[in-house]
């Protein structure tokens, strides 16, 4: 980017440069014409004066010029960066979560907050990604780090949605960072009438971890998905239970004469009350 010198600015360079020409014949005509050791000493300090102002002129130009560029490298910077994150939302309502992170590849946007949040997000989602939880949770906590607490909810959500291990700890973050919303998605589950930060102290500093897991019991409930028929025998899991219909529990009779062998009632882990976390994709202008 190019800076251009005022007419004034360079009318004092120039003159300064000219006076400096003329001192240095001043000085070759004077030596010509005499030997005088005390008047060449004379020029010469005058000529160093007169450089000693020069380069002050310049130096004066060269801050100006610097602020000037300093100023306009700023702006557009930091226009480049809300530029880049308006296009990674354009492509993520589109669902190009492949661009999404080709965007956040670039090196302005680095140690972004909004980015590093994102990046947990699609992380703990498996958003084009492989689903990694220690990936998301190493992006949200460096958000965490720049002060997000859009960021630690995020992580909250994680937690909670996946049953990771650790909850009590994580609970224990937000009300360290403040975290309205960890504090009024606790207090859903107590019966006392205490404002919601004091039932967030209670939680983390009064009860014993085998109260908190307790409590953390409270959150949870199997919501049923539907009949499932395979061929094969299915295992219940973390967050998935199926249990085994017998004859008189069939509904359907089109699951029998496909030939399946197993017939599995469905449930699903839940997390009641999550909403309140707000878990979401960061952008530039909330909708």
């Amino acid at each position: 980017m190019k800076i251009k010198l005022t007419d004034s600015q360079k009318f004092d360079a120039f003159f300064h440069i000219i006076n400096i020409v003329i001192s240095i014949c001043a000085i070759i005509f004077s030596l010509d014409a005499k030997n005088d050791v005390n008047t060449y000493k004379i020029m010469v300090q005058e000529l160093n004066t007169t450089v000693t102002n020069l380069n002050s002129q310049i130096f004066n130009i060269k801050g100006d010029m610097n602020q000037e560029w300093n100023s306009t490298y700023i702006y557009e910077y930091e226009k480049s960066v809300i530029s880049l994150l308006n296009e990674a939302e354009v492509f993520y309502d589109s669902k190009r979560y492949e661009e999404v992170l080709k965007v956040y590849s670039d090196e302005r946007l680095r140690d972004n907050v909004i980015v590093l949040n994102n990046l947990g997000y699609m992380y703990a989602n498996g958003y084009y990604v492989e689903q990694d939880f220690k990936v998301a949770e190493r992006y949200y906590n460096e958000a965490i780090e720049s002060g997000s607490i859009d960021a630690y909810n995020n992580k909250l959500s994680m937690y909670l949605k996946y049953c990771l291990d650790d909850i009590p700890n994580v609970i224990t973050e937000g009300y360290d960072l403040g975290s309205k919303e960890a504090a009024a998605f606790v207090s859903e589950f107590s019966d006392s009438e205490n404002e919601n930060v004091k039932i967030l102290y209670d939680f983390c500093n009064l009860f014993t971890r085998e109260e908190q897991m307790s409590y953390i019991d409270k959150m949870y409930y199997w919501d049923e998905a539907g009949i499932v028929s395979t061929n094969k025998p299915l295992s219940s899991e973390k967050l998935i239970r199926y249990e085994v219909l017998s004859d008189s529990d069939i509904v359907n009779e089109e699951h029998n004469s496909a030939g399946f062998v197993f017939m599995y009632r469905e449930y699903n882990l839940r997390c009641a009350n999550i909403a309140i976390l707000g878990e979401h994709f960061i952008k530039m202008i909330e909708e």
